[in-house]
């Protein structure tokens, strides 16, 4: 289970992902989650590392990978809904 703001980031970074195909900045997380800051950023990354949602690549900047979708939103190739923090 997945609180909201998991989840929230969770789509920011499969959407941004599957629009330019680079992962979105801790700084671009931070503001589009409305944090003041990016150590929030940092526990929420790990905590969907940790449950097995995205995985981070060593060695190189801001590469996150997502692995899977909640099964609620559906499988990782389908299409997800839009990002928007206000939904959920």
């Amino acid at each position: 289970m997945l609180t909201r703001k998991q989840l929230d980031l969770l789509m920011f970074i499969h959407e941004r992902l599957k629009e330019s195909g680079v992962p979105p900045s801790f700084e671009e997380m931070k503001v589009a989650l409305d944090l003041k800051s990016k150590s929030g950023i940092h526990r929420l990354i790990t905590a969907l590392e940790e449950r097995g949602f995205i995985r981070r690549l060593p060695h190189r900047a801001r590469a996150l990978e997502i692995l899977k979708l909640p099964d609620s939103i559906g499988p990782r190739a389908g299409s997800a809904p839009r990002f928007s923090p206000n939904v959920i």
